[in-house]
């Protein structure tokens, strides 16, 4: 457990800085919440299950995240942007916002999966599992999306063994 270290832990001293970010970041929650709700009111009009409805929620909402990751890491973008809004956005934040687009993210992805294997269990079509590329492709990516993002948390880039894992893929590179 991390205890607070002082006065800029609490998010209500100096909000007067930090709005902005707060801002920016509500702003972004409500943008991806609303795409999402359309797109859930689009599929209950046409008469679609609450999994589909679900599961097409989170791919809007997805869609959105995934436009959005590089733009906070984007450092040309960045520069640009400092001289005529950094006093406005949070620019000095991209990092974190990378992390929390990433996370959200990965989240949606997850539940758009789960979503759409419990359409396929609730309609009893578990063949289309194997035999139908969407599924099959969604699988490989959310396999793939998993181990991205157990690597790119914060413990295991820090620990040793990664780094291992670096100098190893280097030296194939380079013979």
């Amino acid at each position: 457990v991390r205890e607070r270290s002082g006065p800029e832990d609490d998010p209500w001293v100096g909000w007067q800085d930090r709005w902005p970010r707060w801002l920016v970041r509500g702003s972004w929650a409500l943008l991806s919440l609303g795409l999402g709700l359309f797109a859930a009111y689009t599929y209950r009009q046409m008469g679609a299950d609450g999994w589909i409805q679900l599961a097409r929620f989170c791919g809007r909402s997805l869609d959105l995240q995934v436009m959005l990751i590089c733009m906070p890491i984007a450092r040309v973008w960045i520069t640009w942007l400092r001289r005529p809004l950094g006093r406005w956005l949070p620019l000095d934040d991209h990092i974190d916002m990378h992390r929390l687009i990433g996370d959200t993210a990965f989240g949606l992805a997850w539940i758009h999966t789960l979503a759409h294997l419990c359409h396929l269990f609730a309609d009893q079509e578990l063949t289309k599992l194997y035999t139908s590329v969407p599924y099959l492709t969604g699988i490989v990516w959310m396999l793939l999306y998993t181990v991205l993002w157990v690597f790119a948390r914060e413990r295991i880039r820090r620990s040793q063994r990664f780094e291992l894992l670096d100098r190893k893929s280097t030296r194939l590179n380079s013979s």
